[in-house]
């Protein structure tokens, strides 16, 4: 899907974030931004998929079942670690504000407990 999508002209990462944030993405700075995410995460997940499919070919179900949930943390671990501060460069580089940072324009502000986002009505 993620892959898939670079190709048909709307990363998958910037479908989604029109359709859940409501930010449409026409500067060409951020439309190569969430094309390079998309290819990272799809190239991640592909990666997790194929090595899935060569445990299920090689090892006896049980071991490749036991296998697979680390597996998966092994690879979505660093994807998560590398999108969020990569989002956060492109916010500051384009001047839009990342979704859910205490300036993103999704009604979140600071509270005054520590790591808590207060919402405005």
């Amino acid at each position: 899907m993620f892959l898939g999508s670079c190709l048909s002209g709307t990363p998958a990462t910037a479908y989604l974030a029109r359709k859940l944030h409501g930010r449409p993405v026409g500067a060409p700075r951020l439309r190569r931004a969430h094309l390079t995410q998309t290819l990272v995460l799809g190239a991640g997940l592909t990666a997790e998929a194929l090595a899935r499919v060569l445990l299920v070919c090689t090892l006896p179900v049980p071991a490749a079942a036991a296998i697979t949930p680390p597996l998966e943390f092994a690879v979505l671990a660093p994807l998560l670690v590398w999108t969020i501060p990569y989002r956060r460069r492109i916010a500051a580089r384009s001047g839009v504000p990342a979704v859910g940072s205490p300036t993103g324009g999704d009604g979140a502000r600071p509270s005054s407990a520590p790591g808590v986002l207060a919402v405005e009505s």
